[in-house]
C-alpha cells in the first residue's frame, strides 16, 4: 500500500516554489525547464528529490522584479494593515444576545461549511454543470446525487469527503478541518488565556490533531514541528507554503509571536 502524504514531498514543494517565485515577479522560466527536464529523465522519485535542495538555492539568488501590488513586508505594518475592527463584545450587548449571535455565527459556520465540502476545490464551471443538469440550478439546498447523469463525472467527481455531506445522508455536520480550528482555538483560550503563545498552539496541535487532519500551509508547519523546530521557525519553511506567505492562519498560530501582535481593548489574541 502507498502512503498518500501530500504537501510536504520535496518535489511538491519545488513545484509551489516555482508558483510562489512568479507571483513575487521572477523570472524563473530558465529553471523551471531544467526542473521539467529533470522529471522527464528521472527514474524516480527518488532522484527527482536528490535535486531539490539545489533548485532551491538558485530560486533564493533570483532577483524579485516588479511587483504591483502595494503590500508591505514588515510584521507590525502587515498587522497594521490588517487591523481589525472592534467586534461585538464591545457593543454592550446583554450577555443572551451576544450568546444568540455567537451560535448563530457558528451555526452559519457549519452549514456554509457542510454546503461546500462535495464540491470543495472543483471548478466553478463543472459544479454549474452538475447542478444545471441535475435541475437544481439555482442552488437551494445541500448538493444531492440524485438526478445526476453520469456523463457529469466523465472529467471531475465529487470530492472524497462527499458522502456525509449530500443532502440525502446529513445526519449532523461531518468532521472537517475547517471546523476543528476553531474547536482547537476555543480549547486554547479556556486553556491558556489570552495571553497564549504559538508554542501552546503548538504543543495543543501535536497532542490532539493528528498531521493527516491538517492540510497545506498547516500541514507543512506541522511537519516542520516534527523536524524539530519551533515558531516562528515552523512558519519560515519552505518559503512558498510557510504561514507568512501562502496561509495566514498558520503563521500566526505556529510561527508569529501572537502575545506581541497589537491589540485592542476588545480583541482577546486569539486569530
Amino acid at each position: 500500500m502507498t502512503l498518500r502524504i501530500t504537501w510536504i514531498k520535496p518535489e511538491e514543494r519545488m513545484e509551489h516554489e516555482f508558483v510562489q517565485c512568479l507571483e513575487e515577479g521572477r523570472d524563473v522560466s530558465d529553471l523551471k525547464t531544467k526542473w521539467d527536464e529533470i522529471k522527464t529523465e528521472s527514474a524516480s522519485s527518488e532522484e527527482i528529490r536528490e535535486r531539490v535542495c539545489e533548485f532551491e538555492t538558485l530560486l533564493r539568488e533570483i532577483p524579485a522584479g516588479p511587483f504591483e501590488a502595494d503590500e508591505p513586508s514588515g510584521l507590525e505594518d502587515i498587522f497594521q494593515l490588517c487591523a481589525a475592527p472592534e467586534t461585538l463584545l464591545c457593543s454592550g450587548l446583554e450577555r443572551c444576545e451576544l450568546e444568540d449571535k455567537l451560535l448563530g455565527a457558528w451555526l452559519g459556520r457549519a452549514a456554509g461549511c457542510l454546503l461546500g465540502k462535495p464540491v470543495e476545490g472543483k471548478p466553478r464551471a463543472w459544479i454549474r454543470e452538475l447542478l444545471d443538469k441535475s435541475h437544481n440550478w439555482p442552488l437551494d439546498n445541500y448538493f444531492t446525487a440524485e438526478g445526476i447523469p453520469p456523463e457529469v463525472f466523465a472529467e471531475h467527481n465529487w470530492h472524497k469527503s462527499y458522502v456525509e455531506a449530500l443532502r440525502e445522508n446529513i445526519v449532523c455536520m461531518p468532521e472537517d478541518d475547517d471546523m476543528n480550528y476553531p474547536m482547537l482555538n476555543l480549547y486554547v483560550a479556556e486553556e491558556f488565556g489570552p495571553d497564549f503563545t504559538p508554542e501552546n498552539v503548538l504543543q495543543t496541535w501535536l497532542t490532539t490533531l493528528p498531521v493527516l487532519q491538517v492540510f497545506t500551509a498547516e500541514r507543512v508547519a506541522y511537519f516542520n514541528a516534527l523536524q524539530l523546530l519551533t515558531p516562528p521557525q515552523t512558519a519560515a519553511y519552505p518559503k512558498s507554503l510557510s504561514g507568512m506567505d501562502w496561509c495566514p492562519d498558520s503563521g500566526r498560530s505556529l510561527g508569529l509571536d501572537c502575545a506581541r501582535r497589537p491589540t485592542s481593548s476588545c480583541r482577546t489574541g486569539l486569530s
